[in-house]
């Protein structure tokens, strides 16, 4: 909730969130499946009730300061979320096939019958479990959706976003060209270039992926993020006016 809290005051635009499901299900936000790299506990999240997980210390891994943090429940963040307005990106995530670990059963209605019960439409799904993507969009076609996929050059990625009726691709910035971009665009579909952003010097990084004209980047240091792409703007605009100075 920290980092929630902190990403408001940043002037994040929206935060994006993971959700596993616990042995006693409640729906928790924590990135991984393992509770071994983010708290004081080992094994999976789904192997634990939600009695044992809140008592885990979530905070100490990234700083001493946040030793106090614990694992939310999606409730508790949907209802800050409603208190704050901020957008919510939910990622629903499943246990890792090669482990021969089942899906979560039912997970999709579950996240989604919590976020209307709280009363909230600001909300994008995505995952890389395209099926949970489409009965997402077969349930609640009014929210937006995407897919995400650890990148690749397709050859025709948007066949997958069509197969989930998502309305997003999610993929990692090395493969956002424009030429892909320019496809998504026409077909109305949005670009989430993930894995730049958190390392505001990677600017030639962040600077093709605006150049190529993605919708969404994300950042640990949203304000950060946010400058640069401020920066580039303003270089742009500039440059703009140059241009039109000299035509004249």
């Amino acid at each position: 909730m920290a980092a929630f809290r902190r990403a408001a005051e940043l002037g994040a635009d929206s935060v994006e969130l993971d959700v596993h499901l616990t042995a006693d299900d409640h729906i928790v936000v924590i990135h991984d499946e393992a509770l071994d790299r983010t708290t004081s506990g080992t094994g999976y999240v789904r192997d634990h009730t939600w009695d044992e997980i809140r008592a885990l210390n979530a905070g100490s891994w990234f700083a001493p300061d946040f030793a106090g943090e614990r694992v939310p429940l999606l409730a508790e963040v949907l209802a800050w979320a409603r208190e704050a307005a901020m957008p919510l990106s939910i990622e629903i995530k499943r246990p890792t096939p090669a482990f021969g670990r089942p899906p979560y059963p039912d997970f999709p209605r579950r996240v989604l019958e919590l976020v209307r019960e709280h009363r909230l439409t600001d909300v994008l799904f995505h995952s890389d479990d395209h099926a949970s993507v489409l009965e997402i969009k077969r349930l609640a076609p009014e929210f937006p959706t995407g897919i995400a996929h650890g990148g690749a050059m397709f050859i025709d990625p948007l066949a997958a976003v069509r197969a989930a009726r998502a309305d997003g691709l999610y993929t990692h910035w090395h493969y956002v060209t424009r030429e892909l971009v320019e496809r998504c665009h026409a077909a109305g579909v949005h670009v989430f270039g993930f894995g730049v952003g958190d390392d505001p010097t990677q600017l030639p990084q962040i600077h093709a992926m605006l150049e190529n004209g993605t919708d969404f980047l994300s950042s640990a240091y949203p304000d950060r993020l946010r400058q640069v792409v401020t920066d580039w703007l303003a270089s742009r605009s500039s440059t703009k006016a140059v241009r039109d100075l000299d035509t004249k």
